[in-house]
């Protein structure tokens, strides 16, 4: 007695686990919808506490006549008023306003629980929720939710099946006069503790997750086409500093220090032991008004086709292997156009989408020939993820000479260059001029005095992200009274001194450095890595890059919280490659790496690059996971055999009796089916054996309640059971040929 009634309180009520897993699959499609941050940030608040108070809405009020007009009339002013703001535009984006509808309704429904159909509508919205947000998010939160999604559905949709089974099955006929019966006391049964218990739903989980696994190896097998017919990406990207079309002093200090990856970068023909600090280039600016940098003209040329997708930017093009460098780029959502890659970049390969063909976009890129500025268009929208190839030299200079200096017009070009690249601010002030003279005054060469001015400015100027506030403007500030400031100052002052002395030189913004993830071997390159630094005209006919900036105090993190970002960001990465962009060409490569390892059977040691995977022992691997499906089988076995065994040593006298009863009825030619249950099969015997209706009644009655009611046995119970089993049997008795 002690255990049965210690087990009897343990878990949760069958009605309660229901609600639970239900509220679990809303509040899971709530999240997935939300986390792509297209709604209103009040969005937010305002539907998960709605949510929670919904929780606390249930029995007589949902039934109330007023409470149902009161929400029905509200239903009707929201979904008019949505057309009504579609129609006027109002809100021009239909994905939107369907996310807030999608939000409303269930809510509406989580408010108005009032029968099992009711719970179909609200995991019918979830499931929609989840469907929309397939076109909206495409980070790894997506892929967390969705297997959170799973799990609560499997569990949500098998205890709503056994809920409707017994709301709808358990009916009694046990009244003499009455063909129309009356209902088991549901409530009572939904009560109980002992209908689903902890290990129902961890095995239900394991299934889940199975049915899962094979359909991911589906996925990866299937033939890929590549095909987004209706909708681009939908993420929006982040506001980028320097790479927009002008410049502000002190703006570079805002994004120090947000450590959002913007550039994934694999270098495939690197060793993994050769990893240098290199320039990512973007964007360059020639015209200074004394606050700020801007381009002041634009020459941009369709740069050459070589090949399909191969861009050529500069020529003559030779793939030298020792000294070029090949990178493949994952460009996150950023809101400029800049092709970024390493310093002095010769060529770009660009990826083979189909549905851009199937959208009549050819894409194009131009090459700025004054700035040396790449950008793209027909690869996506502005602010969209995509990735692609470079090829970059970074050990020449770049060329400033173009095709038409080949054609003997290289003076013009010279005269053109010093004009734009030896401008300065109106109003500028004399000490710069003094000061520029001052620290070249023993120094000859053009290379000579960039090299004083950079050694001057590291010398005697610090690097800092904090400022203090002033007036006028920021280049006299930055050089003779705070003398400290972010590399946008550096690059300024350097190259207002070499102009004040003649010198051509100009202000270009990228990214300085990454970090090497060793879990994904790729650099992750950050918007704490945006940088600006000067190129400088040579007088040979190319732009050689100067750093003035001194390098700044590091940030000091925690190196587990460090390896922790790197695997998360490594699983990013992987998401977007397998998932996300898994195309035929990967279909095809990951085919036919797999194609090698088999054929090499790991015997031969595989040339570790930067892009390449770690050497995994693929035998050991796969012994242990067999091992560990065979104990897992096997534990799985001795449980079944020992819950077995427990199960017929406390089987409840109630069902023993009611075995007696089945016994006495399939001497009788009534056998029960298997998919039957107690009520159906009392309805089958009610039909062809009407004199054994009352009796059996009495026993099938008396086997339901003790059965589902939860209650315990007491000897009065069970004496009106057995009275039950001796009615019947005397009742077959009688019907008995003599």
């Amino acid at each position: 007695m002690g255990s049965g009634s210690s087990t009897s309180r343990c878990g949760l009520p069958f009605i309660k686990l229901h609600k639970l897993c239900s509220y679990l699959v809303a509040v899971t499609g709530v999240l997935i919808l939300l986390l792509p941050n297209i709604l209103l940030p009040i969005t937010w608040p305002i539907v998960l506490i709605a949510v929670i108070v919904s929780w606390f809405y249930e029995g007589e009020r949902l039934h109330e006549e007023r409470y149902r007009r009161r929400w029905t009339s509200f239903t009707a002013v929201v979904f008019f008023g949505s057309l009504f703001l579609l129609l006027l535009r109002i809100i021009q984006n239909p994905i939107q306003l369907a996310c807030y509808l999608l939000l409303f309704l269930l809510v509406n429904k989580l408010f108005n629980r009032r029968t099992n159909r009711d719970y179909l509508h609200i995991y019918l919205l979830s499931f929609l929720m989840l469907t929309l947000s397939t076109i909206l998010n495409s980070e790894l939160s997506y892929a967390v939710c969705f297997v959170m999604y799973v799990v609560f559905l499997t569990w949500t949709l098998t205890l709503f099946h056994l809920r409707r089974e017994i709301e709808e099955t358990y009916l009694m006929r046990h009244a003499e006069n009455s063909r129309e019966g009356e209902k088991v006391d549901v409530e009572q049964i939904l009560q109980s503790r002992r209908l689903v218990r902890g290990s129902f739903l961890f095995s239900t989980s394991l299934i889940a997750l199975a049915i899962f696994a094979s359909s991911g190896l589906l996925f990866v097998l299937f033939p890929r086409v590549g095909f987004g017919l209706f909708f681009h990406r939908q993420r929006r990207g982040p506001q980028m500093a320097g790479f927009s079309n002008q410049v502000d002093l002190g703006s570079f200090g805002s994004i120090r220090q947000n450590r959002q990856v913007v550039l994934r970068v694999e270098l495939p023909e690197q060793s993994i032991k050769k990893r240098l600090t290199y320039y990512w280039r973007g964007m360059s600016f020639d015209k200074y008004d004394g606050k700020r940098w801007t381009r002041s003209e634009k020459k941009l040329k369709l740069a050459r086709w070589v090949m399909p997708w191969h861009v050529l930017l500069q020529h003559p093009f030779k793939m030298d292997k020792d000294s070029s460098v090949r990178q493949i780029i994952y460009r996150e959502p950023l809101s400029t156009d800049v092709l970024f890659a390493i310093d002095q970049v010769s060529a770009f390969r660009l990826p083979h989408r189909i549905q851009e063909k199937v959208r009549f976009q050819i894409p194009r890129v131009h090459y700025d020939r004054w700035s040396g500025v790449t950008s793209y268009k027909g690869l996506g929208r502005t602010g969209s993820a995509f990735r692609y190839e470079a090829y970059s030299f970074p050990t020449k200079r770049r060329r400033a000479m173009t095709f038409r200096a080949l054609r003997g017009e290289r003076a013009e070009l010279e005269a053109t260059l010093r004009r734009l690249y030896t401008q300065r601010p109106s109003g500028i002030d004399e000490r710069i001029l003094a000061l520029a003279q001052r620290v070249t005054r023993n120094v000859q060469g053009q290379h000579e005095r960039a090299m004083a001015i950079l050694r001057y400015l590291r010398k005697n100027y610090t690097y800092s992200l904090q400022r203090a506030p002033f007036k006028g403007r920021p280049l006299p500030n930055f050089l003779f009274v705070q003398k400290r400031g972010h590399c946008e100052f550096f690059s300024t002052s350097m190259i207002m001194l070499l102009r004040s002395l003649g010198v051509p030189a100009r202000q270009v913004t990228g990214f300085h450095g990454g970090e090497w993830n060793q879990y994904g071997q790729y650099y992750a390159v950050r918007q704490s890595h945006a940088h600006s630094w000067v190129e400088v005209y040579d007088q040979k006919g190319g732009w050689r890059r100067y750093d003035p900036t001194p390098s700044g105090r590091p940030q000091q993190r925690w190196a587990i919280w460090s390896q922790i970002e790197q695997r998360i960001d490594a699983l990013k990465l992987r998401w977007q490659k397998w998932v996300i962009e898994y195309d035929l060409s990967y279909q095809i490569s990951a085919l036919l790496y797999l194609r090698k390892v088999w054929r090499a059977g790991g015997s031969e040691p595989v040339e570790r690059t930067a892009s390449s995977k770690p050497s995994v022992p693929y035998t050991r691997v796969l012994l242990i996971c067999l091992g560990a499906a065979v104990l897992f089988f096997l534990i799985f076995m001795v449980r079944r055999r020992r819950a077995a065994g427990l199960m017929s040593s406390f089987i409840s006298p109630a069902t023993l009796l009611y075995v007696r009863a089945l016994e006495l009825l399939q001497g009788e030619g009534l056998r029960r089916c298997e998919s039957e249950t107690p009520s159906e099969f009392f309805e089958r015997v009610a039909g062809e054996r009407p004199e054994l209706r009352e009796a059996f009644s009495h026993v099938t009655q008396h086997y339901l309640e003790f059965r589902y009611a939860a209650r315990s046995e007491p000897e009065s119970f069970r004496s009106a059971l057995l009275d039950g089993i001796v009615e019947l049997e005397r009742c077959v008795r009688e019907d008995a040929p003599t």
